[in-house]
């Protein structure tokens, strides 16, 4: 699976779907206990679509959202908040403040920042 992985990578060029299918290679790996491996994949996600897409494409936003939720699984929810920061802002300039997406992501940073004990504003 991961030498189809890296062929799409070197086929596709810039495109949302080399940062969509490596997030969904990092899921299958994290779900198979992989943390490490799973957290590095979402890490190359992000970068990919930072370089490839710019910081406020959806893939972009999508992969800092599931890096986010994968390293706070590991106990850094203080790098988990930034990225959720940064994530929220980027979806409200993008699909507004009431957008589902942009609610899960409000949820998610709400959650950490509970767990770190800063109280978020709504």
């Amino acid at each position: 699976m991961y030498r189809q992985l890296e062929e799409q990578l070197r086929t596709v060029g810039p495109h949302p779907v080399v940062v969509d299918t490596l997030c969904s290679f990092a899921q299958e790996t994290e779900s198979q206990g992989q943390k490490v491996q799973a957290e590095r994949l979402y890490r190359r996600a992000l970068a990919s679509g930072q370089t490839m897409l710019g910081d406020e494409h959806p893939a972009t936003l999508q992969a800092a959202h599931m890096l986010a939720l994968a390293i706070a699984k590991q106990g850094n929810c203080a790098e988990a908040v930034q990225l959720l920061s940064g994530v929220l802002a980027g979806r409200e300039e993008s699909l507004a403040a009431d957008h589902p997406d942009t609610l899960a992501v409000r949820l998610d940073l709400r959650k950490m920042t509970d767990l770190l004990g800063k109280p978020q504003s709504s």
